[in-house]
């Protein structure tokens, strides 16, 4: 049952992939054409073919959109001490990695008593664990903020440029919802700064998109005229 589970997932990203980056070429090649004035047949293929796929691409792009959501709010359903269980084994590893790769120290350092040593390495955690959780932020709604853009953007009747609106409005309100959710549950406590930090990971991603797609426009430009 779990390799079925698990193989119906592999299928369903797989699917949703292709036919989103075959649905973007397409868009952008339709956006191209609306631009440049190009022949009405050719508009006029793209445009029967962005309709034919509208729905079942609707219904697929939405899937990540929706699981996106749900995965961040049931995070965000955590208690403190869940949510700690998730976090500090991260920070452990991480911490570890750090001291691994990282010169050994030209001259010992001092410590009073084995209390301080282990009072400087729970402080060393703790803040490997904050950096920690804020990068997680970043990347859970970079991911959120890309899913939107793809959904918005291979749409027919809207815009290309609206996309880039739609993914910071998305993290913007799911993330404050997201804050205000964790201000009312035992340990947490919502903070302005975390949205900012989650509008971060949706700059980056949304920048990431920008010069992936002036590739993309230049590339089926050359193609097209």
């Amino acid at each position: 049952m779990f390799i079925l589970k698990v193989s119906l997932i592999v299928i369903i990203m797989a699917s949703y992939i292709f036919l989103s980056v075959l649905s973007i070429k397409q868009k952008t090649l339709y956006e191209i054409s609306l631009k440049n004035k190009i022949s009405c047949d050719f508009k006029g293929r793209l445009d029967a073919l962005l309709i034919s796929w509208e729905r079942p691409l609707v219904i697929l792009q939405s899937l990540p959109v929706l699981g996106c959501i749900y995965m961040i709010m049931d995070f965000s359903s955590d208690n403190g001490n869940a949510s700690r269980l998730l976090s500090r084994p991260v920070a452990y590893i991480i911490s570890r990695l750090i001291g691994f790769f990282s010169p050994s120290p030209k001259s010992d350092i001092h410590v009073a008593s084995l209390d301080e040593l282990m009072a400087l390495q729970s402080l060393y955690l703790d803040m490997i664990e904050k950096i920690t959780r804020k990068c997680a932020h970043m990347a859970e709604y970079g991911v959120f903020a890309l899913v939107i853009w793809v959904l918005i953007y291979c749409r027919k009747k809207i815009p290309g440029k609206y996309a880039y609106l739609g993914g910071f409005l998305g993290v913007l309100i799911l993330g404050s919802i997201d804050e205000f959710n964790q201000s009312s549950i035992e340990g947490r406590w919502g903070s302005p700064v975390d949205v900012g930090v989650d509008l971060m990971g949706a700059f980056l991603s949304m920048l990431l998109v920008t010069l992936i797609m002036k590739h993309v426009y230049k590339k089926c430009r050359k193609n097209l005229l």
